[in-house]
């Protein structure tokens, strides 16, 4: 998903690794979902 990808890229530039970490595991919860 290219804006998932895009926003990913905007959080690893603009943010720390915790707030990194914090995004990837609300997508992996919203992926968990959907399945």
């Amino acid at each position: 998903n290219t804006y998932f990808t895009k926003q990913l890229d905007f959080c690893i530039g603009k943010s720390d690794t915790k707030e990194v970490i914090k995004y990837l595991d609300i997508l992996k919860s919203i992926q968990d979902k959907k399945v």
